[in-house]
């Protein structure tokens, strides 16, 4: 029982050459399949940014009409005391306080 001092590799490689195109139209299928879903991705991307958008731009709008209603509030609630002011000196009607007080619920 010696040591030997040598190895054995072995190495098979099997291609043929023959095989009518089948190995071609693997690739080709395979590149087909790729660029469909290459496609499809980049369309899926394209759909996501636009919805993205319009969902920025109804936040914004959101926003303004946040806006605009805050001062609408103010604006009422400012009318209501100048009303009330007035009611309480015999200068507007109770209809006129009523009107008043039913804005600013509405605004508010």
């Amino acid at each position: 029982d010696e040591w030997m001092n040598y190895y054995t590799v072995g190495v098979n490689l099997q291609w043929s050459l023959w095989n009518w195109g089948q190995d071609f139209k693997r690739v080709k299928q395979a590149r087909y399949e790729y660029d469909r879903l290459d496609l499809r991705n980049r369309d899926l991307i394209k759909r996501i940014n636009q919805e993205v958008e319009e969902t920025y731009r109804r936040l914004e709008n959101v926003r303004e009409q946040i806006v605009l209603q805050r001062k609408l509030v103010k604006q009422e609630r400012n009318q209501y005391q100048i009303t009330r002011e007035l009611y309480s000196q015999a200068q507007a009607t109770s209809l006129d306080l009523s009107d008043a007080e039913r804005r600013l619920t509405e605004a508010d």
